[in-house]
């Protein structure tokens, strides 16, 4: 750790030995005990609307609920709740030709936490654009996977009928959902 108590990313240079390997780089992590963040991530699950695919991906032709649309659906009732988040790269790695970006994003709540790491690949050699371009994707895909935040397609008609724009709630399991 650094003095001011942040994690700075960790470079591993292709020539460095052992490769890492891509599967030992990504995943879960979480404290020793996680029953408080799961009670709170639970009622914050219960209030977070789905983020709207509002980003039009000019190669795909998709659509796509780009990161200030995640962010806007999941942090209000996670801070409601009391869980704080926050994302670092925490390594710049070679695997094989490919280089990776590993982006984690982690949730607080009273001395808890759960994390993700989401390896984001880098195409070529990497540069401030590239790397800020894998930083974001990977911040969008850690805390949409992590909050359990889906991405829900804009119903024009429910907007146009009503005069307000369509939510879709987060469920914790079917028997939520059905009400149960």
């Amino acid at each position: 750790m650094q003095k001011n108590d942040q994690e700075q990313p960790e470079v591993i240079a292709q020539n460095d030995k052992p490769q890492p390997n891509l599967a030992s780089n990504s995943g879960f992590y979480q404290s020793e005990t996680t029953a408080k963040i799961d009670k709170q991530l639970a009622k914050a699950q219960a209030e977070m609307v789905g983020a709207i695919k509002g980003s039009t991906n000019p190669f795909f032709k998709s659509k796509y609920a780009d990161l200030s649309e995640v962010i806007r659906a999941v942090s209000k009732p996670l801070t409601d709740n009391g869980i704080s988040y926050m994302t670092t790269c925490t390594k710049i790695h070679v695997v094989g030709d490919s280089i990776f970006l590993n982006v984690k994003t982690t949730l607080r709540y009273e001395g808890e936490y759960i994390a993700t790491i989401v390896p984001i690949p880098i195409e070529g050699l990497p540069n401030a654009h590239k790397l800020g371009s894998a930083l974001t994707y990977g911040r969008r895909y850690g805390l949409s996977a992590i909050t359990g935040c889906p991405q829900v397609d804009d119903d024009a008609n429910a907007t146009i009928n009503t005069g307000a724009t369509t939510s879709a709630r987060v469920y914790n399991s079917r028997a939520q959902k059905a009400g149960n």
